[in-house]
């Protein structure tokens, strides 16, 4: 699976859940063809993560609070 895997408890919830970092769509859609995944016993959702160029973050903030 992804580079990194971290599994957590979902308190109330009885569920396990899973945080995976892949490389690329082909590599996380590879994952998601797992046995279990194809027995239906896994509910997944996607969150894609960006890495944000902080000067860039910065400059657009301010601008923001310069128009109020």
């Amino acid at each position: 699976m992804g580079d990194k895997l971290h599994f957590y408890m979902d308190p109330g919830g009885n569920r396990l859940v899973s945080i995976g970092e892949y490389s690329n769509i082909e590599e996380y859609s590879q994952s998601l063809q797992s046995p279990i995944a194809a027995a239906g016993y896994m509910n997944y959702e996607s969150i894609p993560l960006i890495e944000v160029d902080e000067k860039a973050l910065k400059a657009h903030a301010e601008s923001h609070k310069a128009a109020k």
